[in-house]
């Protein structure tokens, strides 16, 4: 646990920090999202590109060429890109963005996401500005499934308060990237060890922000999320999903495991065990880390979005029937379509 420092203000008061590979069809669309915010208040715009194949470096550097006062292009080469569990990541890029970032405020987006409210930063500003104990805020967002199987679908926390503590987030994490806007600590320049290791980027990010103050929500749709088989997430299986969701928990309940959120962190790794066991079609052991979870964190359940019943359900019926339903909802909508 640290007690970190925040920055001074400096100018510009906000820093985006835009990380980008291969996304030569989206990448226009997300800086024109991030330069048509209007504000009362100078931001810049950090760009991470990760040595793109598909020509998206060109249309970086054509907007740094044409917006030099607010753009910045950080140009890294693929060999510094950090491998986990043997894949390559944009982890580096993330990182190195970080450390170019000088806002009082940091806002993230990726390259094949965009804002679609001219006001976000503004908003966001705001609310943090008068809400001093708030160490970050998020807000709704809109996913859009790119292979049109799926309408799509608001994400947004399951109770829709203004505001939450860090207790909730390390039993799920309800907030998407594009959302946040956080306080820009000094730490975040010098982030831990652990963090270089963790199978996603965002969520350590999250709590590590979150151990400052609570976490602010605005009830707006301010971003689209684009999910595509290209994507990180969107890409993996219901079971490399949930084992990454795994590995995920362990680090976080290694790193809460001498706090006060001992106890919570046990609890979403007991949950996080439940959903591998249960992909994996190991009812027993499904139900068994289920019933464990409940015990140490009553509510975790509800918290998580699901409900008691809700998850029950999942635990007796088999994974393959999940499946089998939605691949026919899928391919019921395409038919209508057609």
């Amino acid at each position: 646990m640290n007690n970190p420092v925040q920055r001074p203000m400096q100018s510009p008061k906000v820093s985006v920090s835009l990380t980008t590979y291969n996304h030569a069809e989206y990448i226009a669309q997300a800086i024109d999202s991030v330069l048509m915010q209007e504000t009362d208040f100078a931001y810049e715009l950090i760009i991470g590109e990760d040595d793109s194949s598909d020509g998206t470096r060109d249309i970086v550097l054509s907007y740094q060429d044409k917006y030099p006062e607010r753009i910045t292009a950080l140009l890294n080469e693929r060999e510094k890109v950090i491998y986990i569990d043997g894949k390559p990541t944009g982890r580096w890029n993330l990182i190195n963005n970080l450390k170019h970032c000088k806002g009082e405020y940091l806002a993230l987006l990726e390259g094949d996401d965009y804002w679609n409210d001219s006001r976000k930063l503004q908003k966001q500003v705001d609310l943090l500005e008068k809400n001093l104990d708030y160490s970050m805020c998020f807000h709704k967002v809109r996913f859009d499934y790119e292979d049109k199987a799926r309408d799509p679908i608001e994400y947004k926390p399951y109770q829709g308060k203004p505001s939450y503590s860090l207790h909730e987030l390390i039993q799920k994490n309800f907030i998407a990237t594009l959302s946040v806007l956080y306080r820009n600590y000094d730490f975040l320049s010098d982030l831990p060890q652990w963090y270089y290791a963790a199978p996603v980027g965002d969520y350590p990010l999250h709590l590590l922000i979150a151990e400052q103050g609570q976490i602010g929500y605005i009830d707006d749709q301010m971003g689209v999320r684009r999910v595509h088989e290209r994507g990180y997430w969107s890409s993996m299986t219901i079971e490399k999903k949930f084992g990454t969701a795994l590995k995920i928990s362990e680090i976080v309940c290694d790193y809460f495991e001498d706090s006060e959120y001992a106890r919570v962190a046990q609890s979403s790794l007991y949950f996080a065990k439940h959903r591998c066991d249960y992909a994996k079609g190991k009812i027993a052991s499904s139900f068994v880390n289920f019933l464990k979870c409940l015990y140490l964190a009553p509510r975790h359940i509800s918290v998580f979005d699901r409900g008691l019943a809700k998850s029950l359900i999942d635990i007796f019926i088999p994974v393959k029937t999940i499946a089998w339903g939605k691949n026919l909802i899928q391919k019921h909508n395409r038919n209508k379509r057609e």
